[in-house]
């Protein structure tokens, strides 16, 4: 893409998508809402059993966040970030 297209397509943005712009611009990435998914949904995106993703916590691979007393959630991007680095596991 030319320059003058890229300059052509920003100006013709609603104003809703200026602070996108403005953070590609400067190369930063939006901040992403926190995805909390459950130890069973742990388990499966990296295709282990759930005594492995407790292995895994004991070991320090994966934090969980505690909700209440018996209620831990694991954040979606520090497990996409675990499949990433298989060396990790």
């Amino acid at each position: 893409m030319q320059r003058s297209e890229i300059i052509d397509r920003v100006l013709q943005a609603p104003p809703e998508a200026y602070p996108a712009i403005d953070a590609a611009a400067r190369g930063v990435t939006p901040a992403r809402k926190p995805q909390p998914i459950t130890i069973r949904q742990v388990a499966e995106i990296l295709g282990v059993c759930i005594g492995t993703v407790r292995r895994m916590q004991t070991r320090g691979l994966i934090t969980p966040r505690r909700f209440s007393k018996r209620l831990l959630r694991y954040e979606r991007s520090e497990v996409e970030a675990l499949l990433n680095n298989p060396q990790n596991h």
